[in-house]
């Protein structure tokens, strides 16, 4: 019992992880596709990459952020 309760616990930090991992991704997103329509896709890109926030290819590719 107390094995599965910490299983769970682990599972629910996981979830949680990759739900602010995906909630900085998207606002880098919103805040990348603003800069693209004012022209300043230059800055965009390297603001922009999942690996500036720090995710690895295999978190982007779990919360469905495209490979650059």
């Amino acid at each position: 019992m107390e094995r599965q309760r910490k299983q769970l616990e682990s599972s629910l930090k996981e979830v949680e992880y990759l739900f602010s991992r995906e909630e900085i991704i998207r606002s880098t997103g919103e805040f990348c596709s603003s800069l693209r329509k004012r022209g300043r896709a230059k800055l965009c890109f390297s603001s922009c990459t999942p690996l500036s926030v720090g995710a690895t290819s295999d978190e982007g590719r779990m919360i469905g952020v495209d490979e650059r």
